[in-house]
């Protein structure tokens, strides 16, 4: 529950508390598990933006756009393909907290910030920046 979490400003916590399930900045998309542009805003399955699987590898087929996700706990880097990111570390077992940190006007991520469960922190680039290797 992200109102018990300590070290977060109030302001951020509301911010975050009060997310739909998936929304837009710019052609980013931040879904918990995916979104079919295909449909409106109004007509997503839930069952889609809220439980999807992704294969390893597997990227977003619609170009233009950048998928941020999480739901299927990935290694100790995020997963990386040109158009789509998961941030899941595995953090519901206590691993590591990936924070992707983006611009405007840029697709997908600019760099990552892992929280280790030791506290310790690192920063990574990413693979890839506006869905070409960076």
């Amino acid at each position: 529950d992200v109102t018990k979490c300590g070290g977060i400003s109030d302001e951020i916590k509301e911010w975050v508390y009060n997310l739909l399930p998936f929304h837009f900045e710019g052609s980013n998309i931040f879904s918990h598990a995916a979104y079919d542009l295909k449909r409106n805003p109004d007509d997503q399955d839930a069952r889609v933006v809220l439980f999807y699987r992704w294969d390893k590898g597997q990227d977003y087929p619609f170009e233009g756009y950048h998928l941020t996700h999480g739901h299927t706990p990935f290694e100790m880097t995020p997963e990386q393909t040109p158009r789509r990111t998961n941030l899941d570390l595995d953090t519901k077992r206590g691993e590591n907290i990936c924070i992707g940190v983006y611009e405007d006007g840029v697709l997908g991520p600019v760099k990552f910030v892992i929280i280790n469960n030791d506290g310790s922190v690192r920063e990574l680039d990413p693979m890839y920046k506006n869905g070409e290797l960076a």
